[in-house]
């Protein structure tokens, strides 16, 4: 998805946006959707959607801190807030609407090693792309009519760069692994999905077709239920970029959450 976070720096009084907003530092993520050809990662072997054997294993979710640690945002732009650059839909501030690109947004503030910060709910749609195309006059999309075929579906066929051109516009930017990691389990540890140990067709888009899941490529966002942050589609459907290099191949940038064309375990 290209879906997207904001890691606040706040007082201690976080449940008050004006007072996040105030000391807020736009180092915003954006997880990008991407049609990953044929469910293979950059070893070339069959991925599947579980969270575990994609990246992070439970070992490493253990060693967070550390590797939050070393997470320099030298090369993440950095700018105080001057006005407001969403609207809350709560009283909060839990969850907000991102003026620029119209995200809604949640934010996830469990995360005891790192700043709050608010992630997009949905992956980043077509009509959402379009509409930073238009704005930039960055490279079209190519037709992604048969995967995609209509503007509430997620947007595919978009490289690392792209991603990357989406979040400067929208003024965020793509999710460590480790955040996305997080993000993704909604609050459970220790399980091989979002929402628990079983798979079944009614929970996510993943390769074949029967029961909730009808859509032989990319389902509309927001098709199955969220995980426990109230994120949809974290596991299956389109994958999604991270901000790392893959820790095996140095070229190559860290994709998660699988996509409509990878099996299960």
């Amino acid at each position: 998805w290209i879906s997207c976070i904001l890691i606040t720096k706040s007082n201690a009084n976080m449940r008050k946006v004006d007072i996040m907003v105030k000391r807020l530092v736009v180092v915003l993520m954006l997880m990008v959707v991407v049609f990953f050809g044929c469910g293979k990662d950059e070893s070339g072997k069959p991925k599947d959607i579980s969270l575990v054997g994609q990246a992070e294993k439970e070992s490493s979710l253990k060693k967070k801190k550390e590797v939050q640690s070393s997470v320099v945002v030298e090369d993440v732009k950095e700018a105080i807030v001057k006005e407001k650059p969403f609207v809350s839909i709560d009283p909060e501030g839990k969850r907000i609407d991102w003026k620029r690109d119209g995200a809604k947004m949640v934010l996830i503030s469990e995360f005891s090693v790192h700043d709050p910060f608010y992630m997009d709910v949905y992956e980043v749609t077509v009509g959402q792309y379009k509409q930073f195309v238009n704005a930039t006059g960055h490279g079209p999309l190519s037709d992604i009519s048969k995967y995609s075929p209509a503007d509430n579906y997620p947007v595919v066929s978009v490289n690392w760069n792209d991603a990357k051109a989406y979040c400067d516009w929208a003024g965020k930017r793509l999710p460590t692994e480790v955040e996305w990691e997080y993000a993704a389990r909604g609050g459970l540890l220790g399980k091989q999905y979002p929402w628990g140990d079983n798979i079944m067709r009614d929970l996510a888009n993943y390769k074949g077709i029967g029961g909730k899941d009808k859509w032989e490529y990319c389902a509309p966002v927001g098709s199955f239920n969220p995980n426990g942050y109230g994120l949809y589609d974290m596991a299956g459907n389109v994958g999604e970029w991270c901000q790392d290099r893959s820790s095996r191949r140095e070229n190559i940038r860290v994709l998660r959450g699988g996509t409509w064309t990878n099996s299960i375990k």
